[in-house]
């Protein structure tokens, strides 16, 4: 079984210079947790909603610098309306992790494990985004399977 077999073909992604709240839409909105990152046609990263719910709260640092103004609810309000007019580059996961489309399930599915993805794009020989596979694929795939 190759993954080009059960990837999700023409899958959401967003070029990386669009600001943040592009891809907070276009996760609510196509109910899915990552988007591919492109510039021009090749993949160059990827965004979880974990990516952006993360950076809403103050780092290790930022505590230290200011413990209460950290902890204040107000500043991750604050913090949330100034993250969404940066662009999408600014919070992607770089470098990607890819497939192939003629990788094996399995061999991806392991990719996915060993690095506790959720999703792994899939490019072609060009590095251009041709599809995605989620933990939910293979999880359909091995239920089929029984």
């Amino acid at each position: 079984m190759k993954v080009a077999d059960f990837m999700q073909k023409k899958p959401t992604a967003l070029d990386e210079n669009k600001p943040i709240r592009d891809v907070v839409r276009i996760i609510f909105e196509h109910k899915i947790s990552a988007v591919p990152v492109l510039r021009e046609k090749e993949l160059v990263g990827i965004v979880t909603e974990e990516d952006i719910l993360t950076r809403l709260f103050p780092s290790v640092k930022e505590v230290m610098e200011d413990f209460t103004h950290a902890r204040s609810y107000e500043s991750v309000e604050e913090k949330y309306k100034e993250m969404l007019l940066k662009p999408v580059k600014s919070i992607m996961t770089t470098p990607v992790k890819s497939v192939k489309s003629d990788t094996t399930v399995m061999r991806a599915l392991s990719v996915i494990i060993l690095n506790k993805f959720s999703h792994l794009p899939v490019i072609d020989d060009k590095n251009r985004l041709i599809g995605i596979i989620s933990q939910g694929d293979f999880f359909r795939i091995l239920a089929a399977k029984r």
